[in-house]
């Protein structure tokens, strides 16, 4: 309940700015001409606020052995975690049309982490987690296609290596990955674009000799994931260089698992 609460006080301020900038700014039946960008102001870097929770479930059984090694039964370890992160991105892209993509995002957030266990339904832990740390990096570069000058439309491919740090329980864990995917804009209004972002990662090479990521990675050491936004944004200033930017987002490490990283992110980006 808390975590549904806290996700409203998010998402009402967010349907109101939606809501506003639709009645503002009102589509039209004719073609949508987009003014284009000085030469050479393709390169946009944004800073964002991210938040996001993890909520992941574990059932496990273990073996009971007598004094003769026989097996005489199981213990049943199982409980609920529930991650809580807040921090911040810093994103570079290269947006120019019928041209390079190039595009760098780092990652950065700190929370707490809540976990109830029990063996044999009687309670072990009931503990939160704090002062853990995440980092995420991505780098990538492809394409961007624009079909026509006053489309308003891009689509911009990809591909790259990318690198995953956490601490937690106060533990280091760490593993690379390959990604690709790609990003769609459109251009609804002058001054409104909607999106849709989509990745997918082949992670490797895994350091987590605690075994604190196991929900996460189902315990692999080479798993795919997937993460798809859908960004909305507002153009604004004499020239729209200016934009804020709103991205709710799902994430998944690893398609196996059963932990779904649900965020949003919300930032302030310029054009040069």
């Amino acid at each position: 309940m808390i975590v549904k609460a806290t996700y409203l006080k998010f998402a009402l301020p967010i349907a109101l700015l939606t809501a506003s900038l639709a009645f503002g700014d009102e589509m039209t039946e004719q073609p949508l001409v987009v003014e284009q960008k000085d030469k050479n102001n393709y390169s946009r870097t944004s800073l964002d606020f991210d938040i996001f929770w993890a909520p992941a479930s574990f059932n496990s059984y273990y073996p009971i052995y007598n004094e003769y090694g026989q097996h005489i039964g199981n213990h049943r370890h199982h409980g609920k975690q529930t991650s809580r992160y807040e921090g911040g991105r810093l994103t570079w892209e290269w947006l120019e049309p019928n041209n390079l993509y190039a595009g760098i995002n780092l990652w950065l957030a700190g929370g707490e982490i809540h976990q109830i266990a029990y063996i044999n339904d009687k309670k072990l832990a009931d503990k939160t987690t704090g002062s853990n740390f995440w980092l995420n990096t991505d780098t990538s570069l492809g394409y961007n296609f624009k079909p026509s000058p006053d489309s308003g439309f891009l689509l911009s491919v990809f591909a790259g290596p990318g690198y995953h740090y956490e601490r937690k329980f106060h533990h280091d864990v760490r593993w690379n990955y390959g990604l690709a995917g790609f990003k769609i804009s459109q251009y609804v209004t002058k001054s409104l674009s909607l999106g849709v972002d989509f990745k997918t990662m082949y992670s490797y090479n895994v350091w987590d000799p605690h075994r604190v990521t196991d929900f996460e990675r189902k315990g692999n050491r080479h798993f795919w994931g997937i993460e798809l936004g859908t960004p909305v944004t507002w153009h604004f200033g004499k020239k729209q260089r200016f934009d804020l930017q709103i991205k709710p987002y799902v994430l998944k490490y690893n398609l196996n698992s059963n932990v779904t990283i649900l965020g949003t992110t919300i930032g302030l980006g310029y054009t040069f």
